[in-house]
């Protein structure tokens, strides 16, 4: 479902994150404040998807503030590309290419979006042909940059494929979006104790794959107990059953 997007209300407030878009490299300030008064804004909570994979390309987005997920499913894996924080950029080639999204966008927490929508861009083309060239060349490099981000995550997953423990594409969602609900000063440390934890489970028992149960065992472990009963406030938030895993209520 399209959300509704917002006129860009201070400019002020984002002035100093647009200018350091790469998008926006090399523009004057006049070209700056042409693009600028184009620009809308639009929030998805955590959990939801920008875009999924094979729908039509849209907007170039930039995070003002929240975190994005690039994520491309392998059967039922799910393999993150790269993520995407304040100041980041992405979408770019929604401006330049013909064909379809080839990933998932997922905000893995409450996320405010700065949006260029195409029609916008391509309104410049008729009033300011130079500065038109000038996104489009910005827009092609950064999406060289990023084809090989993207490409050298798929290659450490197919690296990874044949050695390692995969994770339930669902599953790694709601892992994504427990360690989100963390406090920032823990998240770092939290999320690679549960994640290793949850794969020593899965290997312990002779599986490959982690599973649901494997990842709410290790939230358990590892969380102090009395941490517990927020812990579970939230996977009750996200649908995560861990009655089903014989914890209590």
């Amino acid at each position: 479902m399209d959300k509704p997007y917002s006129p860009l209300s201070n400019l002020d407030e984002v002035r100093s994150l647009l200018t350091k878009i790469s998008v926006f490299g090399g523009l004057n300030n006049p070209q700056l404040e042409e693009v600028f008064k184009l620009l809308k804004t639009v929030k998805y909570e955590e959990g939801e998807f920008i875009y999924k994979r094979g729908e039509a390309l849209s907007n170039i987005y930039i995070i003002r503030q929240g975190e994005v997920k690039m994520l491309l499913e392998d059967k039922d894996i799910l393999i993150e590309l790269i993520s995407f924080k304040d100041g980041d950029c992405f979408g770019e080639t929604s401006v330049i290419g013909i064909q379809s999204h080839s990933s998932n966008a997922l905000a893995v927490k409450s996320t405010e979006l700065i949006v260029l929508e195409p029609s916008k861009l391509l309104n410049i083309y008729d009033t300011n042909k130079e500065l038109f060239s000038l996104l489009i060349l910005n827009i092609a490099r950064e999406t060289s940059r990023r084809l090989h981000q993207s490409n050298e995550a798929l290659v450490q997953h197919m690296l990874k494929k044949n050695n390692t423990i995969s994770w339930e594409a669902a599953t790694k969602v709601k892992f994504d979006q427990m360690i989100a609900k963390v406090p920032i000063f823990l998240r770092d440390i939290a999320e690679k104790k549960v994640f290793q934890k949850a794969e020593s489970l899965a290997q312990k028992d002779g599986r490959t794959v982690v599973c649901e149960k494997d990842m709410v065992d290790a939230l358990f472990a590892e969380t102090p107990f009395g941490f517990h009963g927020p812990m579970k406030i939230d996977m009750d938030m996200l649908g995560i059953d861990y009655l089903k895993y014989g914890y209590s209520k």
